[in-house]
């Protein structure tokens, strides 16, 4: 597959949320499925955090994207009213959006921050980890020049791959040494239509 643009949102979410209020935020973040440039959305939800990953066509499409209704709702109405902060990444990425995300499992989001510098070829080690784990990983590095991560991404988890997961990923972290001390990441089980 050409290459794509992952759209990546991790919110924490405020303790007092009502099962409501989870219901509204959980239908915001599949209705940015239908905003324009949008080839794919999932969506996954803790009791802590939400997590959307949004694959477009291109960087092209993201100005688009940032500026349509579904997502100024998602932003606005869901992300603003229910969470304690968020943070965001775009980073160019070889793989599409899982062609059948399945009944269950979880989304591990990942953003590597700018700070403290790292050498490119420790980037493109630690993607390729990431890329290695148990899943279908959807990683790479940011695109926009302002960006507080030099590379972000997320893994989908099917249900039966959770605990080979969180296992391979404690091993690899261990040998990322400063790189896998400063990764800002988040897991929440998989938001299914």
């Amino acid at each position: 597959m050409a290459a794509a643009l992952l759209h990546l949102v991790v919110a924490g979410l405020r303790d007092e949320l009502g099962e409501a209020e989870r219901e509204e935020l959980a239908a915001l973040a599949r209705a940015l499925a239908s905003a324009e440039g949008v080839q794919a959305t999932l969506a996954a939800c803790s009791r802590r955090e939400l997590i959307t990953a949004t694959w477009l066509g291109s960087a092209d499409d993201l100005e688009a994207f940032a500026s349509s209704g579904p997502h100024l709702r998602f932003v606005l109405e869901g992300v603003a009213r229910h969470s304690t902060g968020m943070w965001s990444a775009a980073a160019s990425v070889d793989t599409g959006p899982p062609l059948d995300p399945g009944d269950g499992g979880a989304l591990w989001a990942f953003g590597l921050p700018a700070e403290p510098p790292a050498f490119e070829w420790q980037v493109r080690d630690l993607l390729a980890a990431i890329n290695a784990l148990p899943g279908q990983a959807a990683a790479g590095p940011t695109t926009e020049e302002r960006e507080r991560f030099r590379a972000a991404g997320v893994a989908l988890v099917r249900a039966d791959q959770l605990e080979p997961f969180d296992q391979a990923l404690s091993e690899a972290r261990s040998s990322w040494g400063e790189l896998g001390e400063s990764l800002r990441d988040a897991i929440a089980p998989l938001l299914v239509s």
